[in-house]
Formats: C-alpha cells, sequence, structure tokens
C-alpha cells in the first residue's frame, strides 16, 4: 500500500524573512513606478519631486541642504546639485536665516508650491489601498517597519531622524493601559500606539541606545 504524501513541513525562519523581504521589495517598486509615473510628467527627477514634498511640508531649519541631505541619506553635493536645478526651475528660491546670513534656507516658490500639491497625488494610490485594512492591522505593520527601521539604524546600515523609537525622550512604560503604553520625557505625555510618530519635529537621539526598545 502506498504511503500518503507527508504535509509539507511549514517554512522556517529564512524562509519567512525571504518572503516578508521579497513582499518589501515588491512593494518598493511598485511605489518608484508610481512616483516616476508622476515626475516625468512634471519634468522632475524623483528625487526632486521627493525633495519638493518634504519641502511643502517641513519647518524653517529643516529646510536646509544639510537637513535635505541627513533626510534623504545624500551627499550635500548631491542636493546641492538637485537645488540649483529647481532654483533654475523657479521652483524653489534660496532666503538668508535671520540670524545667520549664511545660512540658507529653502522655500518654494508660489509655483513650487502649486506643483508640490499636483505631485502629491502619487500617494493617494497606497493611501487608499491602506483605508481598507482593519486598524489593528495596521497598528501592527506600522510597529513591526520601526522596529525594522530602528534595527538598521544601529546596525549603521541607515540614518533615520524623527521616530519615536529612536528618540532619548521616549520611553516604553509596560502600563496595561494601551492609551498609555509610552511616554515621552519632552511633552511630559502618555500615548498609545497610534500616537508614535515617524517624523517628530523634536526627535533627539544624542547616543545609541543598548537594547531594542520593546513594543
Amino acid at each position: 500500500m502506498k504511503k500518503k504524501n507527508a504535509a509539507p513541513a511549514a517554512g522556517n525562519g529564512k524562509d519567512l524573512d525571504m518572503k516578508i523581504f521579497s513582499g518589501l521589495e515588491r512593494l518598493s517598486q511598485a511605489l518608484r513606478v508610481l512616483l516616476w509615473e508622476v515626475t516625468k510628467k512634471k519634468n522632475l527627477s524623483p528625487i526632486q519631486t521627493q525633495f519638493m514634498l518634504f519641502l511643502a511640508n517641513a519647518r524653517e531649519d529643516r529646510r536646509r541642504v544639510g537637513a535635505l541631505a541627513e533626510e534623504f541619506n545624500l551627499t550635500p553635493a548631491t542636493v546641492s546639485g538637485a537645488v540649483k536645478t529647481l532654483i533654475r526651475k523657479k521652483l524653489i528660491t534660496l532666503k538668508s536665516a535671520p540670524h545667520d546670513k549664511r545660512n540658507k534656507i529653502i522655500a518654494l516658490t508660489r509655483s513650487g508650491k502649486s506643483l508640490a500639491g499636483q505631485v502629491s497625488a502619487w500617494r493617494s494610490v497606497l493611501l487608499d489601498n491602506l483605508a481598507g485594512f482593519p486598524s489593528g492591522t495596521k497598528e501592527n505593520v506600522m510597529l513591526f517597519l520601526m522596529r525594522l527601521i530602528e534595527s538598521m539604524q544601529k546596525q549603521g546600515i541607515i540614518r533615520v531622524k524623527g521616530m519615536c523609537v529612536l528618540c532619548d525622550n521616549f520611553h516604553a512604560n509596560g502600563r496595561s493601559d494601551p492609551r498609555k503604553q509610552y511616554y515621552c520625557a519632552l511633552s511630559n505625555s502618555y500615548f498609545g500606539v497610534r500616537e508614535l510618530k515617524m517624523n517628530c519635529p523634536n526627535s533627539i537621539v544624542k547616543r545609541p541606545k543598548p537594547n531594542t526598545v520593546s513594543l
């Protein structure tokens, strides 16, 4: 009598890691295509478009060449080249900082603001799809992505600013109330998963944390 085929063995950890990697890679490719489709219609490069979107919402002290280089993990020379191109296209302008004339602040022109509003539409494809998922699922995904980014930051692979979990003011306090799981020493406030920030303007990372924050 022939033996029945055994059930397939469950995938090991590395197999699951590769599946997650493949999913992230495909999503990244799709986002690049969406961004490229929008930018080529506006005669911009993808990085120029990303600069425009960032500048449209950044506070003044982040609208500088050095801050852009830090935000997008690029060299100041690369950022300067893109900035010069956007100036030639009359989409941005430079003005002196109030207390230091040598420092230049980047500002969108009226045309730049209009264009930034138009190209921001590329995000809506993904955001519309995200809207259909349950809140709990999205919260778990956000926590996973924060953990992944934090791990890569500690290895020196990427540089990220603004995330709560990388900030010296952030503490996971272990409270049972899900609305008060975390504590911010700067604002002296407790908050839950939904209030975790990816781009906090007051984030401070002065030293590497010895262990990954438990979320």
